[in-house]
């Protein structure tokens, strides 16, 4: 597997965020300590964008998972007027509420523990949130 890395400047606050490439699919992860602790992988499919949101047992602020998310949005997989197709845990209402601020046409569903949002990207530009 080829694997590229391109480190994103540590934040203000106690994390790293890092983009992690393949030939499948870019991800981006937030590390504390040497534990990575929430990833959101973005591929490029047939028809939309896909991206899935994953964390492990540790919960970041809101301000960190929103940074996570301006930091998915800055890669050219999600363009603006990108039909978006994203999953996400049902319980992470403040990654759902900052994907608002990047998209439009917004259609979410419940699956089990799972939120699954159908969109339309809109903006790529960082919100200065």
């Amino acid at each position: 597997m080829n694997l590229h890395t391109d480190v994103v400047a540590p934040r203000e606050s106690l994390f790293a965020s890092a983009i992690v490439a393949d030939e499948r699919a870019r991800r981006v992860q937030i590390t504390v300590g040497a534990d990575v602790v929430v990833i959101a992988e973005v591929a490029k499919g047939s028809s939309a964008a896909r991206l899935c949101f994953r964390e492990t047992v540790r919960r970041l602020p809101a301000r960190d998972r929103a940074r996570l998310v301006d930091d998915v949005f800055e890669l050219s997989e999600v363009a603006p007027g990108t039909p978006l197709a994203a999953v996400l845990p049902v319980r992470e209402c403040d990654i759902l509420s900052h994907l608002l601020v990047h998209c439009a046409d917004v259609h979410t569903h419940a699956a089990g523990v799972t939120c699954v949002v159908e969109a339309t990207v809109t903006s790529a530009a960082r919100q200065g949130l």
